[in-house]
């Protein structure tokens, strides 16, 4: 069945709305533990947050022009990311998660990139083999982008909300619509 999380997918924080979320546990688990600091654990979050969701106002209002763009993308690992600014992710390179792609489905996927005119191929940058992504946009004209999807994945993204600037940046570029 490939590598199937039964607890859910673990790529929830490329949705920065789930950062926040993850944030205000981590606030809540600290204050609990040390109650004596749950005031400096609570001012943090509520930077972190006004700052997030300021950030999250600005990266919707860039991406705009991203909303109903369809993508294939080469593991399971977008959807938050998808789901959160409205592309559609048409399909995966591997066939089921962590299982490279057969014949079939390549030529299923090439033929789905020319018929519904995807423009980009969407991986991150650990995946482990994407050799096959990169031949697929070699056949169909399709851009690759290879991404990091956390903070550290890339030299210069030290920080969660860099890694955002960074991703959307990429997309609007590789779609047009972008510097």
């Amino acid at each position: 069945m490939g590598d199937i999380h039964p607890e859910g997918n673990p790529h929830y924080l490329v949705d920065p709305r789930n950062g926040v979320k993850i944030a205000r546990l981590i606030r809540d688990k600290l204050s609990e533990l040390d109650p004596a600091n749950a005031g400096d654990y609570s001012k943090n979050y509520a930077q972190f947050e006004t700052m997030m969701n300021e950030k999250i106002k600005q990266w919707e209002s860039q991406a705009v022009a991203l909303k109903g763009m369809k993508v294939i993308t080469y593991h399971q690992e977008w959807e938050y990311f998808a789901d959160w600014l409205g592309l559609k992710i048409a399909g995966n390179v591997e066939e089921k998660p962590g299982i490279p792609p057969g014949p079939q489905h390549k030529q299923w996927l090439i033929d789905k990139i020319k018929k519904d005119q995807i423009k980009i191929i969407i991986a991150a940058n650990y995946d482990p083999s994407i050799s096959t992504a990169e031949r697929l946009a070699a056949e169909t004209g399709a851009t690759l982008l290879i991404l990091p999807a956390a903070t550290g994945g890339e030299p210069g993204i030290n920080d969660y909300p860099q890694l955002f600037d960074y991703i959307i940046s990429k997309l609007l570029q590789a779609q047009g619509g972008g510097k």
